[in-house]
């Protein structure tokens, strides 16, 4: 879809907005909204007399605020009308990711908001609306218009003063209000696109992990003998195959704490469980390596929170860099078998994952894993596994590569569309009429 621009521009004088049509107005925030930080939140000054939700910068989300579990503090009588949120208000993250924003719409009476949120409110209902403002500041986070604004502290910040002589594009306010709609309307059907992606990606994730599983389980002869394996998840298996312990196939490696030498000058990886869950993507250096990996290890995550994404995540060291074997980190090193073969059955293996209660933080111990039960194919076979698990991964990997892909070309074109909008690139207004036909 192609949009024609406007018949005339002019310079706004903000860099990031380039030339904007000639009847569109450009001025400070201050000049077109009142600009208000929220109540500090002070643990020791909250009696409990007073109590009332507010919204957190955490609630804020881009196009939306979460109302399902607003926390309270006490707001006296005579900071209520101050504090106050009314529909049409426009909140705006002071801190984090600084920008992001939401008009308030939630039906909820009394409602206020903290001191790391901005709450914007026009001075004329009959020249601006909150709606169009917040496409307005996405565009503008995403072009960095912010960037200057944030110290180096760890936590970004835009001071209410800054923010205020920050300078945007306003046009009347039925153009505001089509431009709104039209970026509503349209980014909604990108965003249902970007879902079906991200869905595709998960169900990809799902398909491989059950090809994994159950080949390594049942193997590749679906017409081979069974046998019970005398293990309730593991069910049947093969009847060649062995049963055995992790302990009389492998050593078992502890980790040990090298924080202190972290130091990006360092020559060795220092494997943590971020390291281990990312696939070796995460990584930091050491300069002291306390328990050598070698190749052929299978590093595998003993902790994580509970229903944690990194629990007995496996890595394979196929190399012969040096990798230092954090805390919180085990190594798995065969005698028997081939490492590639047991990485996969070891990978978040079901009775590992067990030991979580989806409660309290998860501490697999030394026993968790020596008294494992594992199968245990002839070799030859374990090298055809893995070897056909490998041609499966990588078809998975390249779906799933083309749906990210198709992910990243989206969100590029919903930016963009957005930005071309609130900056008048394009004229939307035949679009918007036609679409409301």
């Amino acid at each position: 879809m192609s949009f024609p621009r406007y018949p005339k521009y002019k310079p706004s004088g903000v860099e990031w907005l380039g030339d904007v049509p000639a009847h569109w107005a450009v001025a400070a925030l201050a000049y077109r909204y009142r600009v208000e930080l929220g109540k500090m939140l002070d643990a020791k000054q909250i009696s409990g007399e007073h109590l009332l939700p507010y919204v957190r910068n955490a609630d804020v989300q881009w196009g939306r605020i979460n109302t399902d579990d607003l926390n309270c503090m006490d707001f006296a009588p005579e900071e209520r009308e101050r504090f106050r949120l009314k529909a049409g208000d426009l909140l705006v993250c002071e801190g984090g990711e600084v920008g992001r924003c939401a008009v308030w719409d939630a039906p909820i009476t009394e409602c206020f908001y903290q001191k790391a949120i901005h709450r914007l409110r026009t001075f004329d209902p009959a020249t601006d609306e909150a709606t169009f403002l917040r496409w307005v500041l996405e565009a503008a986070v995403r072009r960095g218009c912010f960037a200057s604004s944030e110290s180096k502290a760890t936590i970004a910040h835009l001071p209410a003063e800054t923010f205020r002589r920050h300078r945007f594009a306003f046009p009347p306010l039925p153009e505001q209000h089509a431009i709104a709609a039209f970026l509503d309307r349209e980014t909604a059907k990108i965003d249902g696109l970007v879902a079906e992606q991200q869905r595709l990606i998960e169900l990809l994730k799902e398909k491989r992990q059950a090809v994994i599983s159950h080949a390594v389980t049942k193997g590749l002869d679906s017409k081979a003998p069974m046998k019970p394996s005398g293990v309730e998840w593991l069910g049947d298996v093969p009847a060649h195959w062995e049963v055995k312990r992790l302990e009389h196939i492998s050593e078992f490696v502890w980790g040990k704490a090298h924080e202190q030498f972290v130091d990006d000058a360092g020559q060795h990886f220092c494997v943590t469980a971020r390291f281990v869950s990312t696939n070796g993507e995460a990584t930091k250096y050491c300069t002291t390596n306390l328990t050598p990996a070698q190749r052929g290890d299978i590093l595998m995550v003993m902790s994580d929170l509970p229903n944690g994404r990194a629990l007995a995540r496996a890595f394979l060291v196929m190399d012969d860099r040096s990798y230092a074997i954090n805390q919180r980190v085990c190594a798995v090193r065969l005698l028997q078998g081939k490492p590639t073969y047991f990485a996969m059955q070891l990978d978040r293996n079901r009775r590992l994952l067990a030991e979580d209660d989806g409660a309290n933080q998860t501490h697999l111990s030394n026993h968790d894993f020596t008294k494992l039960t594992v199968l245990f194919p002839p070799p030859a076979e374990q090298e055809r596994i893995g070897a056909a698990i490998g041609a499966l991964r990588t078809r998975f990997d390249a779906l799933a590569a083309e749906a990210e892909s198709a992910i990243a070309l989206l969100q590029e074109r919903r930016s963009a569309l957005i930005s071309a909008a609130v900056t008048g690139q394009i004229d939307i207004r035949n679009a918007a009429t036609t679409e409301a036909a």
